[in-house]
C-alpha cells in the first residue's frame, strides 16, 4: 500500500513538473512581443505584461489572457498560439511580418481595432489557418 501511494505521489510530482515546464518556442515568443510592440500593447484594454508573455504565463488557459490569445499544447514542454482574437481592445498599429512564425495558428479574429497599412504577405505562410476574419479595421491592400 505504501508502495502505491509513493508511486502515485511521484506520478502526480512528475505530471505537475511536467506542466510547470511548459514554454512557447523562442520565435513564437518573439513574435508576441513584436505583435505586442507593434500594436501599442501597453494601451490594450485586456493588460498584458512582457514578462508574462516571456513565461509562457500567457498560454495559461485560465488567465484573462485566454480570451484574446489561446495556445496549445504540441508535446509535453511545448506550447504554440492556435488562436488570436482581438475584438475592441484598442490594438493600434500594423500586424508584423512575424506572424508567420505562429506556424499552428488556426484563427485570426482582428475587428474593431485600429489595424492599418497592408496585411502582411507572411500571412499566407500559415498552413493551419481556417478562419480569418479582419473587421472595421484601417488595412487597405489585397490578400
Amino acid at each position: 500500500m505504501k508502495l502505491l501511494l509513493s508511486v502515485l505521489v511521484l506520478s502526480c510530482l512528475c505530471l505537475i513538473a511536467i506542466f510547470s515546464c511548459q514554454q512557447l518556442p523562442s520565435e513564437q515568443k518573439k513574435a508576441l512581443v513584436q505583435f505586442y510592440e507593434s500594436t501599442n500593447g501597453e494601451q490594450w484594454k485586456i493588460k498584458i505584461n512582457i514578462s508574462e508573455i516571456l513565461n509562457s504565463n500567457i498560454c495559461n488557459n485560465n488567465s484573462t489572457y485566454s480570451t484574446i490569445i489561446k495556445c496549445e499544447q504540441v508535446s509535453n514542454y511545448t506550447l504554440t498560439v492556435i488562436e488570436l482574437t482581438f475584438f475592441n481592445n484598442n490594438l493600434v498599429g500594423t500586424i508584423p511580418e512575424s506572424i508567420d512564425s505562429f506556424v499552428d495558428l488556426e484563427v485570426i479574429f482582428f475587428s474593431s481595432e485600429s489595424l492599418f497599412s497592408t496585411i502582411p504577405k507572411t500571412i499566407c505562410n500559415l498552413k493551419n489557418l481556417d478562419v480569418l476574419i479582419l473587421a472595421s479595421l484601417s488595412i487597405n491592400g489585397s490578400i
